[in-house]
């Protein structure tokens, strides 16, 4: 699956993903952006795409998580699930 995230209009990761068993976790550390508000977009190859606002202080970390569900031969509609946490989560 065509996948394309950006961060304030920067391209983050554009690549393609193997959907295997629906329950794949890859990880991205994104590093250098500066504290205060920004906006996460996502597009997948199914035309499916997502706008999230989030927000970075200068002492705390944060874990941006970003599910894409699609089975094709699932009657259910693609799409994308953002989770912004001030937490680590089982899959970095």
């Amino acid at each position: 699956m065509a996948l394309t995230i950006a961060i304030d209009d920067t391209v983050m990761v554009e690549d393609t993903f193997e959907v295997r068993d629906q329950h794949n976790s890859i990880g991205f550390r994104i590093l250098g952006l500066v504290p205060g508000d920004h906006t996460l977009t996502a597009i997948s190859g199914t035309g499916v795409e997502l706008e999230a606002g989030f927000t970075l202080s200068a002492d705390s970390p944060r874990w941006l998580i970003l599910d894409y569900f699609y089975d094709a031969q699932d009657s259910t509609d693609p799409e994308f699930i953002f989770i912004d946490s001030d937490r680590s989560t089982a899959f970095d």
